[in-house]
């Protein structure tokens, strides 16, 4: 197969060397209850569907791969549009599919920021704000206290 594979019904074949060919589909961007999955689980799907390391998309991409696992494990927000441009080209799939699961994952977050706190817990965000960073720490402590002993956890 050459290197330009042409779409199919089946799904959106994507280069990924000379020989192979992995076809991206739109489920592929669904978790089996019919949601978006994370952007990370997607991002790192595509690596290793390549049989890629991290450090290998590092040495393709000169992207850090603390910086990927990071994002792989949706501790850091979507990626710029370059650095999706250059997992895309390493990854071997069109940008559009990469910004379509960016896109989603970004509407997710509006929405999110979007949607009203109830009134007591606007009141601890707005209380946590004020707080001194000592007292931050220890209403955090209290907070994990809390949700084990109603985990059942402590006694």
């Amino acid at each position: 197969m050459t290197k330009q594979a042409k779409q199919t019904s089946v799904g959106v074949p994507v280069r990924t060397g000379a020989s192979a060919v992995i076809k991206v589909r739109s489920t592929d961007m669904l978790t089996s209850e019919g949601k978006s999955r994370p952007f990370g689980d997607y991002i790192k799907e595509l690596r290793q569907r390549r049989n890629m390391s991290l450090r290998d998309v590092e040495q393709k991409c000169k992207i850090s791969n603390a910086y990927l696992s990071q994002v792989e494990r949706n501790k850091r927000g979507i990626p710029t549009v370059p650095v999706l441009r250059k997992l895309a080209k390493v990854y071997g799939v069109p940008l559009e599919h990469i910004a379509i699961m960016a896109g989603d994952e970004s509407d997710r977050r509006k929405k999110l920021a979007q949607t009203p706190l109830p009134p007591d817990a606007q009141f601890i965000v707005d209380g946590y704000d004020r707080l001194p960073p000592e007292n931050k720490h220890l209403l955090t402590e209290f907070l994990n206290f809390l949700l084990k002993r109603s985990q059942g956890k402590i006694v």
